[in-house]
């Protein structure tokens, strides 16, 4: 505190250009504005009671972005100007012969801080920045996102076409074996229809055989019965005269209403009767 003061003319000291002006009057105790902007907030003082030989300091602030060049005390006999202060500046004035007259004003000259303005704005600059990275990033990920889905939509109708194809042939091949029980099935028929035919004609031709057997047997009774009545009448006219003959002869004109069996005992006396007509 205190430090680089200056002794002078502190009113050219105190030109505040650029900047703010104004003082704190301690015979009413205000600190009043006098030019620039009020930007200077006096948060405390000491000597408010203005004692005799005490130092008046004062504690004082600015918004952000701006800063105190230089602080001025005037009163009485002397005067002072610091130009090395930090929120808080003490006179080296003090009042004198109990009044508070030796100290009239403080005046503070405030100026922006352009190094500080330059770092706010690159800070700002820097915040813009990032945020458009954050943006850039945001749509990054936005887009990563959707392509992600797309992938992810992708696959999910590649697997569907999968799933429908591996359907589809599954569905083909129940089609074809269906077919195939049902080929086998009209097979079985047409062999059972085809057996059953050939059983049809297995049993049609048993009866033509059988008919055919039938014809023949009645066919043989007839010549036989034919060549027996020969026989017999050839008996009749006396070319036989054995009582033999006239059995035989007996025994095939009897036989001529009789089964198979009876033929062959036809057939037998035909033979021992030709045996004995070629003897005769």
């Amino acid at each position: 505190m205190a430090a680089g003061v200056t002794q002078g003319n502190p009113q050219e000291d105190c030109e505040c250009l650029d900047g703010f002006t104004g003082k704190y009057d301690f015979s009413s105790g205000e600190f009043v504005h006098t030019e620039g902007e009020d930007l200077v907030t006096i948060e405390d003082y000491t000597n408010k009671e203005g004692e005799e030989n005490e130092p008046v300091a004062v504690t004082y602030s600015v918004p952000d972005g701006y800063i105190v060049t230089n602080v001025c005390s005037f009163g009485g006999r002397d005067n002072h100007s610091d130009s090395e202060t930090d929120g808080e500046y003490e006179s080296d004035l003090t009042t004198g012969g109990g009044t508070r007259a030796a100290i009239s004003n403080i005046t503070f000259c405030v100026e922006k801080d352009e190094e500080e303005v330059e770092e706010e704005e690159d800070e700002e600059e820097e915040e813009e920045e990032d945020e458009e990275e954050e943006e850039e990033e945001d749509e990054e990920e936005e887009d990563e996102e959707e392509e992600e889905e797309e992938d992810e939509e992708e696959e999910d109708e590649e697997e569907d076409e999968e799933e429908d194809k591996e359907d589809e042939e599954e569905d083909e091949e129940e089609d074809e074996e269906d077919e195939e029980e049902e080929d086998e099935e009209e097979e079985e028929e047409d062999e059972e229809e085809e057996d059953e035919e050939e059983e049809e004609e297995e049993e049609e031709e048993d009866e033509d055989d059988d008919d055919e057997k039938k014809a023949d047997g009645g066919d043989s009774n007839a010549v036989s019965s034919t060549e027996v009545n020969q026989q017999n009448s050839n008996v009749q006219q006396g070319k036989a005269t054995s009582s033999s003959r006239k059995k035989s002869s007996s025994s095939v004109s009897q036989s001529q209403n009789v089964g198979q069996q009876n033929v062959a005992n036809v057939d037998q006396t035909t033979i021992s009767s030709g045996g004995d007509s070629s003897g005769s």
